[in-house]
């Protein structure tokens, strides 16, 4: 068993109106993807000795967005966002060999530096049935683009003989030029249902289709994406003045089929989540509070089993601009 620990600012996002109820306008840091593994394997052979080996991932891709949506008709809108992608994915690989009188270690470093645009398209609709039932639809498309890439790969090997430490040996440190990641198309679908504006019903459908990459060295372990998630947010009454009454509770369910296919099995992923919403006293402005507990993974056909808890505090500001004052 293993246990890591790991702190971070999730996202910053910021929306505002530029023409109301015509044109809006959102802009922020999200991360995209991340890795962060630790795994350790030991074996015993006879010609060789005792053969440690540690992998280890570090790093992930961020996104910065600028997004626009336009209202068409009344409740329809439609919108886009240009993406900046940008970050680093670094693979650690070290081998120790340890026999009677000698030893050898191999460190491999492989890096990804990412950095490309690309662009994803949404679609919405919301309709009201006065105050006691509303909903609202919608869809996103991001069409497959090749995001650029640098690698640099470098690999040392330090030995010892007798316990004399010989010259470490730089093997590979190499830079290459400009490649290319292959994303593939990812679509996603959703609804929300709003009752007496105490009740919200949500689902969303998402695919990634992962299965068709065109990479040589992965082809063989990714398949497509598919996740599912299911929410229900709670709000007793918001004109109360009990302040707990004003309070939103929230929980939700997420399963997932990853992209990553090992050894002909699946990695599944599932989670459930817990958040309550305070909200300032004067304002719509909030503090949002979570906590997710969720299992990935498997123990069949050599594979592992990783349990996760994961919690966070986001605050949410809203506040009136671009107010031409009447009176000074």
């Amino acid at each position: 068993a293993q246990i890591v620990n790991g702190t971070g600012i999730s996202h910053m996002n910021m929306a505002f109106a530029v023409l109301p109820g015509i044109w809006n306008m959102a802009a922020g840091l999200l991360p995209y993807t991340s890795q962060n593994y630790h795994v350790s394997t030991y074996e015993y052979s006879k010609n060789v000795g005792d053969i440690y080996t540690n992998y280890e991932g570090l790093g992930g891709i961020n996104k910065v967005y600028w997004g626009n949506s336009v209202s068409i008709v009344k409740g329809l809108s439609l919108g886009f966002n240009l993406s900046y992608m940008f970050g680093s994915l670094e693979d650690l690989t070290s081998s120790v060999v340890s026999a009677d009188n000698y030893s050898s270690s191999l460190t491999v470093n492989n890096k990804k530096i990412v950095s490309d645009f690309c662009l994803d398209y949404g679609l919405q609709y919301s309709y009201y049935f006065g105050t006691d039932f509303g909903f609202t639809v919608g869809a996103t498309l991001t069409p497959k683009t090749d995001l650029k890439f640098r690698k640099s790969l470098f690999a040392v090997q330090d030995r010892s003989v007798s316990g004399v430490a010989m010259q470490p040996d730089t093997i590979v440190n190499s830079s290459d030029d400009m490649s290319n990641i292959h994303m593939p198309d990812q679509y996603g679908v959703g609804l929300a249902l709003a009752f007496k504006e105490k009740l919200i019903l949500t689902g969303d459908y998402k695919l990634a289709k992962w299965g068709e990459t065109n990479n040589a060295e992965l082809k063989n372990s990714l398949s497509d994406a598919k996740t599912i998630s299911l929410g229900l947010e709670v709000l007793p009454n918001y004109r109360s003045i009990n302040y707990w009454k004003r309070v939103h509770y929230r929980i939700g369910f997420q399963t997932s089929d990853t992209y990553w296919t090992i050894n002909g099995v699946n990695v599944k992923d599932e989670s459930v989540s817990f958040g309550l919403g305070f909200p300032f006293r004067r304002n719509f402005s909030a503090i949002d509070a979570h906590f997710v507990v969720g299992r990935r993974g498997t123990t069949d056909s050599g594979l592992l089993k990783e349990t996760y808890v994961r919690a966070g505090v986001s605050i949410s500001l809203h506040d009136i601009w671009f107010i031409k004052r009447k009176f000074d």
